[in-house]
């Protein structure tokens, strides 16, 4: 379907969403008007343009932040806005935290933190070893 659309109707529909002055919602807009592009395939465009603004909207990293996998417009705002808070607070990047979470969704969320917990625990444990 995505192979469908015009070579004019990408380049159109790309330097339009990738705009300075675009809003996330009219970004993803852009693209969306492609065959077969959706909120997620947009966001991979987006973020991979510009890592800093636009957080990939994969399984794992949504399920994390969202508690679900919707793939909608809406979701992929509220995700997007999220994910840059959480940035701002801990002063890392969103291509980062995107990363972090699919880690995290990968060993299953229970596993990462048994795991931390598991590292949290040596890392005392060493502590009062010196």
């Amino acid at each position: 379907m995505v192979a469908s659309n015009s070579e004019e109707a990408v380049v159109e529909a790309s330097i339009s969403a990738f705009e300075e002055d675009k809003t996330c919602e009219d970004a993803i807009k852009a693209l969306t008007v492609l065959r077969g592009i959706g909120p997620a395939t947009a966001s991979a465009c987006l973020a991979a343009r510009r890592p800093e603004r636009y957080a990939f909207m994969a399984d794992e990293p949504l399920e994390c932040v969202m508690g679900t996998r919707k793939y909608t417009l809406r979701e992929y705002l509220d995700f997007n806005s999220k994910l840059k808070l959480k940035c701002e607070i801990i002063n890392l990047k969103m291509e980062d935290i995107g990363k972090a979470l699919w880690v995290c969704g990968q060993l299953g969320f229970e596993t990462a933190v048994k795991t931390r917990k598991r590292k949290l625990d040596t890392l005392e444990d060493s502590k009062q070893i010196e």
